[in-house]
């Protein structure tokens, strides 16, 4: 289904993440209990795009969800949200938790080799986390939060992560 899953990826489509984001929003209101936000990015994307072309781009954007489809739970689900930016949601993760990923998901993919057609090249990820919290009126808060830890960890030198 278009509307849901992205074609290149399999993650779910930004349209389908919001759906989801609405909804933990709304369960967080009533329970107090937020999911884990995360923002990823893969580090200097524009330079494999320039480099090896948008096939090998495409190609490295497959590779990356696949990696954190490796190293997450059935529950947690993957958002496209544009370009080489994902989101995630992860249910019932605290802060130590998310840490831990993290470290686990940057290690896996900066080891990774990719390799497409006559290329191999290495990428490195940065990532971001934010949850909800009391007096956010809307998830765009919290992802307005996961995205400026992700700027924060790139500002840091990439290859990183940071919370809020």
């Amino acid at each position: 289904d278009e509307f849901r899953r992205d074609q290149l990826t399999e993650a779910s489509t930004r349209d389908f993440g919001k759906i989801e984001l609405k909804k933990k929003f709304e369960a967080f209101k009533s329970t107090g209990e937020s999911p884990a936000i995360m923002f990823l990015d893969i580090d200097n994307f524009k330079t494999i795009n320039d480099t090896y072309g948008r096939e090998a781009g495409d190609f490295t954007l497959s590779q990356i969800s696949g990696a954190f489809f490796a190293h997450c739970r059935s529950s947690d689900t993957l958002i496209r949200w544009e370009n080489d930016d994902f989101a995630a949601i992860f249910d019932g993760m605290k802060k130590n938790a998310c840490w831990n990923y993290a470290q686990k998901l940057i290690e896996s993919i900066s080891a990774k080799e990719i390799h497409f057609k006559d290329k191999s090249f290495h990428v490195t990820i940065s990532i971001g986390f934010s949850y909800f919290k009391e007096d956010d009126k809307t998830f765009e808060q919290a992802v307005e939060r996961a995205r400026k830890a992700l700027i924060d960890a790139k500002s840091a030198g990439k290859n990183r992560a940071r919370t809020e």
